[in-house]
């Protein structure tokens, strides 16, 4: 009876783990190919990302100018008045 019950144990552990480690195996392999294909995505779209960096660093240096000219006529018309 105590014999049965291990074998019974050792089959069913035997019959889980290898899907397990299956499983385990091909979601590696899985991850490895998304962090080759999003490390591809990266490097193609790096340039779009500089580009973007640039667009705002000119805009925030056009505002400031903006700013400036503007700080400087309101100064100008609060002299004159």
């Amino acid at each position: 009876m105590r014999h049965d019950l291990l074998v019974s144990v050792v089959i069913g552990l035997i019959f889980s783990i290898v899907p397990t480690i299956g499983i385990l195996i091909v979601w590696f392999q899985r991850k490895a190919q998304f962090d080759g294909f999003n490390k591809v995505v990266n490097q193609r779209f790096a340039s779009i990302y500089q580009r973007f960096d640039d667009a705002i660093r000119f805009w925030r240096e056009e505002l400031r100018g903006f700013e400036e000219r503007m700080v400087a006529r309101l100064n100008r018309l609060e002299e004159k008045s």
